[in-house]
């Protein structure tokens, strides 16, 4: 779900913590969610974030939100042979991941709570991978949560006029799709916390803008849901 606006307004906000667990007989598994750093750097490990949270206020039920993770594969780079002879390239144990399953719960307010979901997603993961060289970017909000949040269809979002108590939207997700040598497989499931608030600094306008007391700052990260201007009030 992409749109593209001369302005995006989006309010990001990181908290560190410990990183992600999973059961001991998964073998394609989601580790870490990165944080970009002041360089946008996802190549570290040791940096990596519990939730962030949405300004519905500018892009109200078209909203959505984009985050990094670091994921691993434990099982073995083999081949298949028949009677001596290797009949598939060594990466029958490859993981290619071809959906993101999205379910939701709303903590602390009074919204609905969103449908289950699935984003159509491409990535591939070979056997021995580790979480600190291979990431995977997932969709969390899909198009039909956001409007269930927001209580429309349009660019506004009127469950949440400015001032509204922020509230606490719980994804929990899991990338599904096959091994190349043939099996469906999935990761273990993360659970993400984000907060949904309407911050009172940006205009419903098409596209939204800033409110006259706030300025316009961007973040440097070139990737989708960072890379995009937000409203702040000095």
């Amino acid at each position: 779900m992409k749109h593209t606006w001369s302005v995006r307004l989006f309010l990001p906000a990181l908290v560190l913590v410990s990183a992600c667990t999973a059961p001991p007989d998964q073998s394609i598994i989601v580790t870490v969610a990165r944080a970009p750093g002041d360089k946008c750097d996802f190549s570290d490990p040791t940096k990596y974030v519990e939730g962030g949270a949405i300004d519905l206020a500018a892009l109200g039920s078209f909203s959505s939100y984009y985050q990094v993770f670091g994921w691993e594969n434990d099982l073995e780079n083999i081949a298949v042979s028949v009677n001596g002879q290797q009949i598939t390239s060594d990466t029958p144990n490859t993981f290619v991941a071809s959906s993101i399953k999205n379910s939701y719960q709303v903590v602390g307010g009074a919204v609905p709570t969103p449908p289950p979901g699935v984003v159509n997603i491409s990535a591939t993961l070979a056997p021995g991978a580790t979480p600190t060289t291979n990431t995977v970017g997932v969709q969390l909000i899909t198009q039909q949560a956001a409007q269930m949040i927001c209580g429309s269809t349009n660019y506004t979002c009127p469950n949440f006029p400015p001032g509204h108590p922020s509230v606490t939207l719980n994804v929990t997700f899991q990338l599904a799709g096959a091994l190349v040598g043939g099996g469906a497989a999935q990761t273990n499931p993360i659970t993400y916390p984000i907060t949904l608030a309407n911050y009172g600094n940006v205009l419903p306008t098409n596209p939204p803008t800033c409110i006259p007391a706030a300025t316009t700052e961007v973040t440097s990260c070139g990737i989708p849901g960072r890379d995009i201007p937000y409203c702040v009030v000095p």
